[in-house]
């Protein structure tokens, strides 16, 4: 649903006619109090957590979230939350938030000559106009809702586990902060009370040897930051002068946020320098330096996240080669053993070792510990016993480390994560994302039509994407539509509409009927909308019960500009939904849908030998025209399923086989 558009007039606000500008007024009223209360240490470290989930937005935005919901991790639209495959629950009560909504207007200017810079004269002496284009900047109010307000496919979580004193996941840590460090990190033994310093002659970061691991890590992102931000020689060239109080909370405002984002707790160090710089700052001092704070720590977020993830692709990489060693090594370890019966069970060596690699890869070791142990044990050859020794213990080191997805996912790194194609003057835009394939289907004029997210059931994005051609009717000739030009020209078709909609004059409440033949697909069979009730009723009275694709049903569709804007049910079979409707308090204050409903039950009560009265045999039929729906729907599942193993014969045919930290 497309937000509301508020135009920022000063005398329609003064005189408070204009209910959308004296929201947008109360909003920025809201704002700014929001930054007042955030000159407590308390708010600041509130907002600090919050930037750590949201530094993607910006500083106004961000403390607009945290003073209406500080708990909030994770926000978005209902758009949003549709394309992760979740939804908005009932009743929940949004998060307000600005965002721009610029419009275009023409005016006439003067006529310029672009040679003599002068104005150009027409025939009777006056200035010749043009007319011009000018973007006006304006804004307007949305709602986002937290993912505490929403149900659905659960979110893909960061792939970080929780730093707990074990060795690889600190190493990794501070690999990675190395790597983001514009200068050298090294380790020493530091006088004084200092945990760290970064040397601006010396230009590198120096940090106390012997600490704990979080505030190690701690340590070296503060000290980061300071190389970030305050770079003597790049601060003097942009004419930036701060004190030594900012540059410090500055850092460690970063330090907080990074370490927050991955989990680590530094707040019993952080706190005390947040809460010492927010005494005596003027408004528009910490608003400039939050800013700072946001833009770094969710950059420096980002870069070592990348880092963390090429180093674990480095580490399955290499953990498949050494899968891979491995399964050869016992190979040959069980032809020298006994040769004799090696030949007699193995008939090609290489089908050996791809035996003994899946078995590891899959974790069933059992058998091949267990021949292993006992060649150890009854050996006469020493060297021969600790070479079986040594195979046992690279065998059970594999097993702990290696996940079977880890070792296959390199191969499948070169199939399509994305696609695009053109058919019967529609577009169908597909991507793989965690949560299975997003799809969305565009008219020829790169409106929206349709999208959804369906499940990964290790079918193939090409299997995806001829099921939603079939689907949508998109039989005729496609061809490959380049991804990057169709979401250019789908964002200027949008933005257009945004636009267009800032202009369009609000409408009264409305709502509107639709019959469907069948109530839980209405896509299926005969399909009516926009209709008054009556006329509603006249088709639900002509659409036999025994059709064979479902229960039909009557729906509403309210147009109100509210969250619950959209289509629901109202009459399924020769239910009316009351029961469900009044569970929602929208609905269930709302007049137009409660007259909708008393006009039904009073249909109902005159007509009881039409559709109370409704007989057994013929809601059965119904019933089981449903059900053959429902088994074509499975016979498409098997279809699908069938193309997969198709394609995956096909690709299978095509494939081919710094400064060191103390």
């Amino acid at each position: 649903m497309a937000g509301r558009s508020y135009m920022p007039e000063k005398e329609t606000m003064a005189n408070g006619t204009n209910k959308k500008n004296d929201l947008l007024s109360q909003t920025l009223e809201q704002l700014e109090q929001g930054v007042q209360d955030f000159m407590s240490s308390e708010k600041i470290v509130e907002y600090l957590k919050c930037v750590s989930s949201f530094y993607r937005y910006s500083v106004n935005n961000t403390i607009l979230i945290a003073a209406q919901d500080p708990e909030a991790t994770m926000v978005g639209s209902f758009t949003f939350w549709k394309s992760k495959g979740r939804f908005v629950e009932r009743g929940q009560k949004g998060i307000k938030i600005i965002a721009p909504a610029p419009v275009k207007q023409k005016v006439e200017v003067e006529k310029i000559d672009p040679n003599t810079g002068e104005i150009i004269m027409d025939a009777n002496g006056k200035p010749e106009k043009v007319e011009v284009e000018k973007t006006i900047p304006r804004f307007k109010v949305v709602t986002v809702f937290d993912v505490r307000q929403t149900g659905g496919e659960p979110l893909p979580e960061l792939d970080i586990h929780e730093l707990d004193a074990k060795v690889d996941n600190f190493m990794d840590f501070m690999i990675a902060i190395q790597k983001v460090s514009p200068v050298p990190i090294r380790f020493a033994e530091i006088d004084g009370e200092a945990k760290g310093y970064y040397h601006l002659i010396d230009n590198e970061i120096v940090i106390q040897s012997g600490m704990s691991e979080s505030q190690t890590i701690k340590t070296c992102i503060h000290e980061v930051a300071h190389a970030w931000l305050h770079n003597r020689e790049l601060m003097k060239q942009q004419g930036i002068v701060k004190d030594a109080q900012t540059k410090e909370t500055e850092a460690e405002g970063v330090a907080f946020c990074v370490s927050t984002a991955f989990k680590i707790d530094t707040s019993s160090y952080s706190f005390p320098y947040i809460g010492s710089w927010s005494s005596g700052k003027e408004l528009k001092e910490l608003k400039a330096s939050m800013d700072t704070i946001r833009v770094t720590a969710g950059e420096m977020i980002d870069q070592i996240q990348e880092q963390l993830e090429i180093l674990e692709q480095e580490r399955v990489e290499l953990k498949a080669k050494e899968i891979e060693q491995l399964a050869r090594d016992i190979d040959q370890f069980a032809y020298d053993y006994d040769t004799y019966e090696y030949r007699d069970s193995v008939e090609n060596p290489e089908t050996g070792v791809e035996v003994v690699k899946a078995a590891i890869i899959a974790g069933e070791i059992h058998e091949i510990r267990e021949w292993l142990q006992e060649a150890a044990d009854n050996i006469d050859l020493p060297e021969d016993a600790e070479a079986a020794k040594e195979l046992l213990s690279r065998l059970e080191s594999s097993v702990e480390n290696v996940t079977s997805g880890q070792v296959v996912q390199k191969q499948n790194e070169e199939l399509p994560t994305e696609l695009a194609i053109e058919a019967s003057d529609k577009f169908l835009y597909v991507q793989e994302t965690e949560e299975g394939y997003d799809y969305t289907v565009y008219d020829s004029n790169f409106h929206e039509i349709d999208g959804g997210v369906l499940a990964d059931e290790g079918i193939t994005i090409e299997a995806v994407r001829d099921n939603l051609m079939n689907e949508y009717g998109l039989t005729g000739q496609s061809h490959p539509v380049d991804i990057e030009y169709l979401q250019e020209v789908v964002e200027q078709t949008e933005q257009a509409a945004i636009s267009s909609a800032r202009n369009t004059v609000f409408t009264p409440d409305k709502i509107s009927f639709y019959v469907a033949e069948c109530a839980e697909f209405p896509v299926l069979g005969e399909y009516h909308e926009n209709l008054s009730l009556d006329e509603a009723l006249l088709y639900f009275e002509k659409i036999p019960a025994d059709r064979m694709n479902g229960v039909k049903g009557i729906g509403f569709e309210l147009k109100d500009n509210s969250d619950y804007e959209g289509r629901f049910d109202l009459l399924v079979g020769n239910h009316i939904q009351r029961d469900i409707i009044d569970t929602i308090p929208y609905y269930r204050d709302h007049p137009l849908i409660q007259s909708a409903m008393k006009k039904l039950e009073d249909y109902q009560r005159e007509a009881s030998g039409q559709i109370v009265q409704k007989s057994a045999e013929q809601i059965a039929d119904a019933v089981d025209g449903k059900k053959s729906v429902l088994g074509r729907l499975s016979a498409n599942k098997e279809t699908i399923k069938a193309q997969q193993s198709a394609n995956k014969t096909k690709t299978q045919q095509r494939s081919k086989g710094g400064q060191e930290l103390g």
